[in-house]
């Protein structure tokens, strides 16, 4: 949005990202290995034919509980959030969205070239403890 309406847009704060594309560089660095962790469920989750019995696995939803809260999550959070990701993600639907939503994990690409045309002040914040991306890869 800050590209395409720069006058609508007073400030970004991007939160859980390096601000550049995943690719050997970070994850030399200790960030994530997207299209390794990803390319798995992806393809088991490729098809053509009507999947109405379809719930994502808690191996999945576990992955990305993990890359959110870290995997020390505590156990109520975990518990509220594999159930989320289950119940949001069920059927033929669900299957399609959350495959489509993993395509987007695993392929995103980096904000950082395009940070020279914003026009509004960029505030990006960086924890510690990211479980994605590491303070090496930060700084």
């Amino acid at each position: 949005m800050a590209l395409l309406a720069p006058e609508k847009v007073t400030g970004i704060i991007p939160l859980g990202t390096s601000m550049d594309y995943e690719w050997e560089r970070t994850r030399s660095l200790g960030c994530w290995n997207g299209p390794a962790d990803l390319t798995p469920s992806i393809d088991a989750w490729t098809t053509t034919k009507e999947t109405p019995e379809f719930e994502p696995g808690e191996e999945y939803s576990d992955f990305l509980i993990d890359s959110g809260f870290g995997k020390e999550c505590e156990a109520e959070t975990r518990k509220f959030w594999n159930n989320e990701i289950r119940v949001n993600y069920q059927g033929d639907n669900g299957r399609r969205t959350i495959r489509m939503a993993a395509i987007n994990l695993r392929e995103r690409d980096g904000l950082l070239g395009w940070l020279v045309y914003f026009k509004c002040p960029v505030l990006w914040l960086h924890g510690t403890a990211n479980p994605v991306y590491s303070v090496s890869n930060a700084e």
